[in-house]
């Protein structure tokens, strides 16, 4: 089970989409998939940009937006781990200390 790394906001997109709000099942599922097809698509957009633009400015550019993500991603668990007993029920410890730990990580290498 990816836990902590890039693959843990998809793997459980469904979850989070749920606890952001989204009470429909199938709708969830649905917007899991689209997140699914959203990282095929620009997967295939990267590997013909490599061609085209070289690794050096695609990493650096993608790094910044790894991290402009992770804050995002981070602000927003902050937000619901504070206004929201559902997610602070649900996600405990894992939301509030373990998950910027592990981004921190992520993003320093």
């Amino acid at each position: 089970m990816p836990i902590g790394n890039e693959l843990g906001p998809r793997y459980y997109a469904g979850t989070i989409i749920t606890l952001a709000g989204v009470h429909n099942r199938t709708l969830a599922i649905w917007l899991a998939a689209a997140v699914a097809f959203t990282n095929f698509a620009f997967t295939i957009v990267g590997v013909l940009a490599v061609d085209r633009s070289g690794r050096r400015k695609l990493t650096l550019g993608s790094m910044a937006g790894v991290i402009a993500a992770l804050v995002v991603l981070g602000a927003a668990f902050y937000v619901g781990q504070h206004d929201s007993p559902l997610v602070r029920a649900r996600c405990g410890v894992w939301c509030g200390v373990l998950a910027p730990s592990v981004a921190a990580r992520h993003v320093g290498t």
